[in-house]
């Protein structure tokens, strides 16, 4: 019968290390859910209320943006990925960059009082944001945003038409159209 091994190290505790426990962090006292930028006129139930806000997207932007998404679906006849929107950021950027929104003009965002739609305006005046590829693909096409039912239905009446315009529409992109927005 052949002789038993020896575990090398184990008498001496040479095993495998034993993790210790890392040190509880104090407790933190709970902050109020809050959006810190955000401020609504009145408690009055005046049907001229609006919601301020000090970041966000603006109507103007965000039109245009769809815009292009319509303009860019048009060229490309099938559905948009990410790459597809390096030519849409940078159109963006050429537009909107170096620009601010003003007190006032409409952001497109949905805030609800009571149960009523009220209309959402910058608070105070702030710059655009430069928009990525990746940050313009999510805004106009992720599943679990507002904005995809846009999308979905462009991408729908586009695809209905064989990704042509109908004679009704016009095809300019850039500079001033019936929108009522204008290439700044």
């Amino acid at each position: 019968m052949p002789a038993k091994r020896k575990r090398v190290g184990a008498a001496k505790g040479g095993g495998r290390p034993v993790k210790k426990a890392a040190p509880k962090r104090p407790a933190r006292e709970p902050t109020p859910l809050e959006e810190p930028h955000e401020e609504v006129a009145s408690d009055t139930g005046d049907p001229t209320e609006v919601a301020k806000v000090d970041s966000g997207w603006s109507m103007i932007e965000h039109n245009y943006l769809f815009d292009l998404v319509k303009h860019k679906l048009k060229q490309e006849k099938r559905q948009l990925k990410v790459p597809d929107f390096g030519s849409i950021a940078d159109q963006m950027d050429i537009v909107f960059g170096g620009k601010t929104i003003q007190e006032g003009d409409a952001i497109a965002v949905t805030k609800f009082k009571n149960g009523v739609q009220i209309p959402v305006v910058a608070g105070s005046e702030f710059p655009y944001k430069v928009r990525t590829a990746n940050s313009l693909h999510s805004y106009a096409m992720h599943i679990n945003r507002p904005n995809r039912s846009i999308y979905d239905q462009l991408y729908k009446e586009l695809k209905a038409r064989n990704f042509e315009d109908s004679d009704d529409e016009e095809e300019e992109v850039d500079g001033e159209d019936d929108d009522g927005y204008e290439e700044y």
